[in-house]
């Protein structure tokens, strides 16, 4: 983790992930941060403009661990600065 005042440069998608104890945020977007589902969504009406994840909810980079002790890492991005 990135130490407090530290900035982390990011371009890609951002995505959301179940509470489970299984799943654990790597990257974490700010307080302003926001995911909406599509570019179709902005102009839908105001109920689809809605965000699907905002602030901790959205996941930059996240991993899981599968049950069979089996981890998996997700990055929205090739482009991490």
């Amino acid at each position: 983790m990135a130490p407090a005042g530290h900035k982390v440069l990011f371009q890609g998608l951002a995505h959301s992930i179940a509470n489970s104890p299984l799943n654990f945020n790597v990257l974490a977007g700010s307080g302003t941060a926001y995911t909406l589902g599509s570019k179709a969504a902005l102009g839908a009406g105001d109920k689809a403009a809605e965000p699907l994840a905002a602030g901790a909810d959205v996941h930059l980079v996240s991993a899981l661990v599968a049950r069979n002790a089996a981890r998996v890492s997700f990055a929205g991005s090739d482009s991490l600065c």
